[in-house]
């Protein structure tokens, strides 16, 4: 929760002025404008800080700052009074003031130095008091009295006082001390006034300067020299106006460190993380040369793979060949158990060939090296073309092959092949995982210019978390109760992508224990940039 401020001002303008500052600091601000009312509202809900910006030392701001100390309800409240200027004659409502008040700020203020001071009651009100480290405050001044007044009043406050008599001390003093105020005579003998402050700021730039100037000093000369220092203030000080511009200019320091210290901070990490860009730049110039040695070297292997896989096809379809004409010539006058080992020999072969067709499709549809030979393409020929492959399987595992096809389907433009495959594929996955006396049906359809193919099974289904797993290379699910039939799990992943490849979609329905239905969608001929417009 924000810190609860309450100010007494002397009307709503100077209450207006203030407040905004606090307010954009961040703190709630409650307005009052007499004494009784500030002491009844501090009663009622204690505010964490009082802010009195009122006339002083008149007679109202001096009994409110009486009455709210002398309560002890409120006593422990720190109070900040925003003052102008005492006169000799006010020399014992300064005393009283500077007696009650925890910090006497002088009006006309710099915004920062007010919520710099306000923050800082704030926290010593929030913990133990902690004693502020003992100041340098350099004195660059061959005024006597004036040296002496600020040496007094930098001892009340707990600091040192240091004199350098001339400009040329001033420099030497600024550069070894490293004060943390400097207090410059603005007739000081020697080089002039805004000279000696312009090489105090090269000395000591973080350091603030005010000039005392004599009484009556105005007009260009004055805004001169109140522009290039940090404050300017007409001698002689009164100890109360002093001790306050002691506590005003050694706060501004200590912001000015505080800002300085963030900023050296802020660079430190900034060339932290400079240097982790540095090693994140030489990691990732690592990393690309890496991944390009991997990737000669997987292009090597795949170049191998698919090398070693072709010459493998060569002589199984010498095989398949050869036991196909046995089969054809040979089979019915062979013994009954020679034509049993003529069809396993003819099955293996078969199943090796899909094999490796599967497994050269899929690393040149990966690769996109496969060329696919598009045209024209009636798919109710292509399935009645396709499923006597099957028919054989079918009737050894006891199933039923069910047709719902329609009488027409549009032409789809795609390569006639390839979509063989694909559904050879999915029936023999549907034959594989259906038990004996089973149904697998085949049904087509046109939905919306596309054209959906879709096998479906009465087998022992797939649990819902495996639909997309499937499609993926050598992924190969267990299904219950058929732990005899595991494929290579390359079938479904050469079907994935073959439809993608023609600009479909393939996806699973499937229930355990029920059945699974495989579908993919095609685009019609002419639909879609893979497909020539229509004649």
């Amino acid at each position: 929760m924000k810190d609860r401020i309450l100010l007494m001002a002397k009307d709503e303008a100077s209450a207006q002025a203030t407040r905004r500052v606090l307010e954009e600091a961040g703190f709630r601000v409650t307005v009052v404008f007499a004494e009784e009312t500030l002491a009844q509202a501090a009663q009622e809900e204690p505010p964490d800080l009082v802010v009195l910006d009122v006339p002083f030392p008149g007679d109202e701001g001096l009994r409110a700052c009486q009455v709210l100390k002398g309560d002890p309800r409120c006593a422990r409240i720190p109070l900040v009074a925003l003052v102008g200027t005492f006169a000799p004659e006010e020399a014992e409502a300064e005393a009283i003031l500077m007696r009650k008040a925890d910090a006497c700020l002088c009006k006309p203020l710099e915004q920062e130095l007010l919520v710099g001071q306000v923050r800082e009651l704030l926290g010593e009100a929030a913990g133990p008091h902690r004693e502020e480290a003992p100041r340098t405050i350099l004195v660059v001044d061959d005024d006597a009295q004036a040296v002496e007044a600020v040496r007094r009043a930098a001892e009340r406050e707990g600091h040192r006082a240091v004199q350098a008599a001339s400009p040329e001390q001033g420099l030497n003093l600024a550069l070894s001390l490293g004060p943390d105020l400097i207090l410059v005579g603005a007739m000081l003998g020697g080089a002039g006034p805004l000279n000696l402050v312009a090489q105090l700021r090269r000395a000591a730039p973080e350091v603030p300067i005010v000039l005392m100037a004599p009484p009556g000093l105005e007009g260009p000369v004055a805004e001169a020299l109140e522009e290039a220092a940090d404050g300017l203030v007409a001698k002689p000080l009164s100890p109360g106006d002093l001790r306050a511009l002691l506590r005003q200019q050694l706060l501004l320091r200590r912001l000015r460190q505080e800002g300085q210290e963030r900023t050296r901070q802020a660079r430190e990490v900034k060339d932290r993380l400079l240097e982790r860009h540095l090693l994140l730049g030489q990691e990732h110039k690592r990393l690309q040369q890496a991944y390009r040695r991997l990737q000669e070297e997987t292009a090597g292997r795949e170049s191998f793979f698919e090398m070693v896989i072709h010459d493998l096809r060569n002589p199984l379809g010498v095989i398949v060949g050869a036991l196909e004409v046995l089969r054809q010539e040979w089979l019915q006058a062979a013994p009954p158990d020679l034509q049993e080992v003529l069809r396993s020999a003819e099955q293996s072969a078969l199943q090796m060939m899909a094999l490796v067709d599967n497994v050269l499709g899929i690393e040149r549809l990966e690769r996109g090296r496969i060329p696919l030979d598009r045209g024209e393409v009636d798919l109710l020929d292509l399935i009645r073309s396709t499923t006597p492959l099957v028919r054989a399987r079918l009737a050894a595992k006891g199933l039923t092959l069910v047709e719902d096809l329609p009488e027409t389907l549009p032409q789809v433009w795609a390569d006639w092949g390839i979509l063989a495959r694909v559904l050879l594929n999915l029936l023999d996955n549907a034959i594989k995982f259906t038990p004996s006396g089973g149904t697998v049906i085949l049904s087509a359809a046109y939905e919306g210019e596309k054209v959906q193919v879709t096998v479906s099974d009465t087998g022992v289904g797939i649990a819902p978390a495996d639909w997309d797993r499937i499609f993926e290379k050598f992924e190969r699910v267990r299904r219950p109760g058929m732990p005899q039939e595991l494929g290579s799990g390359l079938g479904l992943a050469f079907c994935k992508l073959a439809v993608e490849a023609h600009g479909g979609r393939i996806w699973v329905r499937s229930e355990e224990g029920v059945g699974s239905q495989f579908s993919f969608t095609l685009p019609v001929s002419g639909e879609g940039s893979a497909f020539p417009p229509r004649a």
